[in-house]
């Protein structure tokens, strides 16, 4: 659980599809199903805004950590908010993209490869 609201070290793409499937596909169905009701209701408006930034911030914390994975900066999930093209970009390059560890092989600058230490455990 901590590991979810931590923005430090590095993501595999499993977690990182991982995440995509147990975040954003529970918000997308709870939010078409709520889609009618939220109009007429303040207060449910309020609580799926609440609900949606809530989802939302481990799928960020994973991102960075994806990003970090493939040795770029946390602040590429920026790219996310570009209208039409930035999700896309960054799908292609946290879903696809291998890790980039330094010539040793198993670290680069933001922590030691997660599938070693995975296995090591």
């Amino acid at each position: 659980m901590k590991e979810l609201f931590s923005y430090q070290g590095r993501a595999t793409r499993k977690n990182y599809w991982l995440s995509q499937l147990l975040f954003t596909i529970p918000y997308i169905y709870i939010m078409l199903n709520l889609q009618g009701e939220i109009y007429g209701n303040q207060a449910l408006l309020v609580v799926s805004i609440i609900a949606a930034v809530i989802m939302y911030i481990p799928v960020l914390f994973i991102g960075i950590k994806r990003f970090h994975d493939i040795d770029k900066p946390g602040v590429y999930v920026l790219i996310g908010f570009i209208p039409y093209i930035g999700s896309l970009i960054t799908v292609i390059m946290q879903g696809f993209l291998s890790p980039v560890n330094s010539v040793d092989g198993d670290s680069n600058q933001y922590g030691q490869d997660p599938r070693l230490v995975a296995d090591a455990v």
